[in-house]
């Protein structure tokens, strides 16, 4: 009997998952795995190739 693990989600389906449509993505980038996306509720974003901009509020 084989055992097989589902392969691990790329960063850009993880952070659709998380954050849904808050979020827009890219097509096609290389976001690093380990990229950690933080939104206040009711923030938009988006990020991608040489792209980052964000809209709603912020903290630093």
């Amino acid at each position: 009997m084989t055992s097989t693990t589902p392969p691990r989600p790329s960063a850009a389906e993880r952070l659709r998952a998380e954050h849904g449509p808050a979020l827009t993505l890219g097509n096609d980038c290389g976001l690093p795995d380990d990229l950690v996306v933080a939104m206040l509720a009711g923030s938009r974003g988006s990020a991608g190739c040489a792209e980052a901009a964000r809209g709603g509020t912020s903290r630093p």
